[in-house]
């Protein structure tokens, strides 16, 4: 048994499965254990050589693709298959970002991303100071642009409040 198990897949007999298949043995996976779908969409789940992909991985094994629409062309498949590798005890990585179901962060993945207060202020910093981009601080705290930008948006919110209620006290004379 092997520790690295490769899928690619391709939508129609013309396209070309080579330069999944050497992504993938350049990320170290044998070429015996890269498997390959020709002619089927991502939305036929069955799909034979992503079932043996499956049953070739085990626990510590990692399942690779190159990217997640070879996988999957909905979500609630790619959580399905993620939730079976899950189970197997395998890793999942996609284009070489990697879920590890036994790493606390890695469990995360998947779900939506939520910032604690703590953390969303201190994002919100970050952004203030200028010194990074909106996809900088995305990338760095783990969650989507859209996230970032709210919280933005929701501290810029907050400060204009407390300027209103500044501008609207009495002052005592």
């Amino acid at each position: 048994m092997t520790d690295l198990v490769g899928y690619a897949r391709v939508s129609t007999d013309k396209q070309d499965a080579q330069a999944q298949r050497d992504a993938l043995a350049a990320a170290g996976v044998p070429a015996d254990q890269i498997y390959v779908n020709s002619g089927l969409t991502g939305s036929n789940r069955a799909r034979p050589a992503l079932d043996a992909a499956l049953a070739a991985c085990h626990d510590g094994s990692t399942f690779l693709v190159t990217k997640l629409d070879r996988l999957a062309r909905s979500i609630s498949d790619a959580r399905d298959i993620a939730d079976e590798l899950t189970r197997k005890g395998a890793r999942l990585s996609i284009g070489g970002s990697v879920h590890d179901p036994t790493d606390p962060i890695g469990r995360l993945r998947g779900k939506k991303p939520k910032l604690s207060p703590k953390i969303e202020a201190h994002l919100v910093a970050e952004y203030r100071s200028g010194n990074y981009s909106i996809a900088e601080l995305a990338e760095q705290y783990s969650v989507g642009r859209s996230t970032v930008y709210r919280a933005v948006q929701r501290a810029a919110a907050a400060d204009s409040r407390v300027a209103d209620v500044t501008l609207t006290m009495p002052r005592d004379n």
